[in-house]
């Protein structure tokens, strides 16, 4: 296992939890100056990952890591989605770190996921270096983030990038940005104001300042860039499986939050872009699917979800690819 002389792991096995039967273990992870990299229900910053396994009479055949939406906890995502579950009957072992304070993949993220699957790695060689990028909402983002810098060769780790997916991620950070600055013009609700200040100040804590007088950082911050004909980081998949899901629904966002929005004020155009894009790069398996009625949080209707992802047919299309 290589691991950076300024990176020191503690591993131990902290908690372990049941969902659906199945145990799920928590590893904490010491990586120091990597502050600020995760948003906990308490006052402690701890870095750490949850691990399920798959069933006892299924052999590994890969790792599956998925990345929680910005503030989301790590072990929720066992409950929102049962991708973890139906991961383990096909032999993945699912990884979800605790990474949750980030609109974008910077150094430090960066050097926690690679932490996290250097030590996954050396723990079980039966993975075969086999992996799978997934994540929610800013997650997703993250998770395809990461998916091109391991094709870029800028990993820590050398690993087979089997499929990468977002689930309803923001990908353009210039048009996210964009989408912030209409929550504030809009000003439909206090809510959806505070959002707007909120991105527009995280953007600004990330790149400097607007995408008009910091592009190059935009650029190169952002999974997918609109405004480039290669797509900017996205050309790094142009040669694998992508999938992105999403639920556009104006009709409940124009219902109970602002009567005012349009297409542009959700994140499933710039997806539904980014894929076109990769398939006018020769991508043929890149996939952007749109749902309808599938968001719930909770049993409540909310078309940003987890749920909006069918675990069972994702679940075949990467046992497919395996």
């Amino acid at each position: 296992m290589r691991v950076s002389r300024i990176v020191q792991l503690l591993i131990g096995w902290m908690l372990t939890s049941q969902v659906y039967g199945q145990a799920v273990h928590k590893h904490a992870l010491a990586i120091p100056g990597s502050a600020n990299l995760s948003i906990n229900n308490g006052s402690s910053q701890e870095l750490a990952y949850y691990q399920l396994d798959p069933l006892p009479d299924v052999p590994v055949r890969g790792l599956l890591i998925l990345l929680p939406g910005f503030g989301g906890q790590a072990q929720d995502v066992f409950r929102e989605t049962r991708l973890p579950q139906e991961a383990a009957q096909i032999g993945l072992i699912t990884i979800v770190p605790t990474l949750n304070n980030r609109l974008y993949l910077d150094r430090a993220s960066k050097q926690f996921i690679d932490t996290t699957i250097s030590q996954v790695l050396h723990a079980n060689p039966a993975v075969g270096r086999r992996l799978v990028m997934g994540g929610f909402s800013a997650g997703g983002h993250l998770a395809l983030s990461y998916a091109e810098t391991l094709l870029a060769g800028d990993a820590q780790e050398r690993v087979a990038l089997m499929a990468a997916f977002g689930v309803d991620p923001p990908l353009d950070m210039r048009q996210f940005w964009q989408l912030g600055q209409r929550r504030i013009e809009q000003n439909c609700s206090k809510l959806l104001r505070r959002e707007g200040q909120r991105i527009l100040a995280s953007l600004t804590n990330a790149f400097g300042g607007s995408p008009d007088k910091f592009p190059v950082q935009y650029l190169n911050g952002s999974a997918f860039a609109g405004i480039d004909s290669l797509g900017g980081n996205a050309r790094w998949l142009k040669s694998t499986p992508i999938r992105i899901y999403a639920e556009p629904d104006l009709t409940y966002w124009r219902e109970h939050y602002c009567p005012a929005f349009t297409a542009d004020d959700l994140t499933a155009k710039t997806s539904e872009r980014m894929i076109e894009r990769l398939r006018q790069l020769g991508n043929a398996q890149a996939q952007y699917i749109e749902t309808n009625g599938r968001g719930f949080v909770r049993g409540r209707r909310f078309p940003h979800a987890w749920s909006i992802l069918n675990a069972n047919e994702c679940v075949a299309w990467l046992q497919g690819l395996l």
